[in-house]
């Protein structure tokens, strides 16, 4: 069983990863916040989560190091967060999933909301879908990000997806940036079928009265991404871009690099490259 008795927590089987979801599920249903805070968070082996569906994490306020070992084969079939973690407020680092089979409201494959904290070394293959509703953003590892406590900005550095994505809004890393975020040294080599796409980020929102920087730097995108007919929205809502669709927020994009990405245009290819 898992052991809650340091402040060090090690994983090394699929019961044990079981196991600290439930764990974690059960402080934050009771609102014990203080209990779910104060430890690391260590994986020791590769695990596969073959044979029963994940059931997402909700809240992850304590670091996360996933020693470079695999997630393999984790299915989600949620009415609403298909994620690893639902609500990501720590350090996450060194994790990689699998082969991965989401689907879900809004799907991702690590964090559904990632706030204020670092992404790095991150890595994410399978097949990732949202439900078709106009509330559905899809992420190669990330639905969307906030800032922390403090104005922390979130960031995610040298970050892969390799996922199959499908929905309504999709990222290859994140689907929504809200207010700041800095994006370096990721890449996405999967593929996306959009409404509206991205294959870094899919969009950038800042909030009536404020404001915010969006920093995309040394990225990398080769993927095959595709605007899905519009049977639903204007005519003109299909839309995308080879790094960024739609900008909200002041953004800078350094040094990235688009190679054999095609952008298939239903509606309009209007997006920054």
């Amino acid at each position: 069983d898992i052991d809650f008795s340091n402040s060090t927590v090690y994983i090394s089987s699929a019961k044990q990863l079981r196991q600290l979801a439930k764990q974690l599920n059960e402080w934050e249903a009771n609102v014990q916040y203080d209990k779910i805070e104060g430890y690391k968070f260590v994986q020791t082996a590769d695990i596969d989560l073959a044979g029963e569906d994940w059931i997402p994490i909700k809240k992850l306020y304590s670091p996360y190091d996933g020693g470079g070992f695999q997630i393999k084969n984790m299915r989600i079939r949620e009415n609403e967060y298909g994620s690893f973690i639902v609500d990501a407020r720590a350090d996450i680092k060194n994790v990689r999933i699998v082969d991965c089979d989401i689907e879900a409201l809004t799907a991702n494959g690590i964090a559904f909301m990632f706030t204020g904290s670092t992404m790095d070394n991150c890595f994410v293959s399978g097949s990732i879908s949202g439900t078709v509703n106009e509330l559905s953003s899809v992420g190669g590892l990330i639905s969307g990000t906030l800032e922390g406590t403090g104005g922390a900005v979130p960031r995610i550095t040298n970050c892969t997806s390799a996922a199959r994505l499908k929905g309504v809004y999709c990222g290859g890393i994140a689907a929504i940036i809200n207010n700041s975020a800095i994006i370096e040294n990721c890449c996405f080599t999967g593929s996306i079928q959009a409404y509206v796409a991205g294959g870094i980020a899919c969009d950038t929102y800042t909030p009536l009265g404020t404001e915010g920087t969006v920093i995309i730097s040394d990225c990398y995108v080769a993927a095959d991404i595709s605007l899905l007919e519009n049977s639903v929205w204007p005519e003109d809502f299909s839309r995308g871009g080879a790094i960024i669709d739609s900008i909200g927020s002041d953004i800078q994009i350094n040094n990235c690099t688009v190679f054999d990405s095609y952008v298939d245009a239903k509606g309009t290819s209007d997006g920054v490259l």
